[in-house]
């Protein structure tokens, strides 16, 4: 699954840096479609506000095995009436629209023109992804839920600035996420930023270039963000 504004792309790339950092233990309080967990393998905590989201994932974690293929009419109608509770919601409304964007339109090969994989590349990519993230704490709530210290490492891929919460048309607050990285630093724990932007007293400390298949055309575009952590 390519998540819209996931780390399909960059996962290797992100995980090989942040394990080069002394922890105790790792925490994601943004995990999305869990690319970079599954980089990471030994995450601890991974957490996502999207209910649908972590439905699906332990769902996979606890043994469900999505379908091959899913119809457009079983699309229309999964749109039309998201269950957060039922795995199928965000298994159809992520892994089968345009970009892994939440319901964008209907897309049952979309990783077939990413990737060259066969119809169930989806289901098969999922399963994956959560065999390799292992028995991770999968957990809904918001990052705000969350007090760390010394020992832990914490990797946060939040909404890029100007885009809202995936799932949902709620702004995302971008002045309370910094003000809590800084809380953060100061009890201890290491945080490290993906994002295209942060504010002044934080520094890039890994440039990240990748691509994002967005578009019902399929039309790919180049995007370049950083790692960040505070001066």
């Amino acid at each position: 699954m390519s998540y819209a504004g996931g780390k399909h792309f960059l996962a290797k790339k992100i995980a090989t840096y942040l394990l080069t950092l002394p922890c105790e233990r790792i925490v994601e309080p943004f995990c999305g479609a869990l690319s970079v967990t599954a980089k990471l393998g030994n995450v601890a905590i991974a957490s996502d506000i999207c209910k649908p989201l972590i439905t699906t994932l332990r769902a996979v974690q606890s043994g469900w095995i999505p379908p091959d293929y899913v119809s457009r009419e079983g699309y229309a109608r999964y749109k039309a009436a998201p269950d957060p509770d039922d795995p199928m919601t965000a298994f159809v409304g992520f892994w089968h629209a345009y970009g892994g964007k939440w319901f964008a339109g209907y897309s049952p090969y979309r990783l077939d023109r990413a990737s060259g994989q066969k119809p169930g590349g989806a289901s098969k990519s999922l399963r994956r992804k959560v065999a390799q993230a292992g028995a991770v704490d999968l957990r809904c709530c918001a990052y705000t839920a969350f007090e760390f210290g010394p020992g832990d490492l914490v990797y946060c891929d939040p909404p890029y600035y100007g885009t809202t919460l995936p799932g949902t048309r709620e702004p995302f607050d971008h002045v309370q996420f910094w003000a809590w990285v800084r809380a953060q630093e100061r009890r201890g724990a290491t945080v490290v930023v993906s994002e295209k932007t942060a504010p002044d007293d934080f520094a890039p400390v890994l440039q990240l270039r990748g691509s994002a298949r967005l578009s019902k055309k399929g039309n790919t575009s180049r995007r370049q963000e950083c790692l960040w952590r505070l001066r």
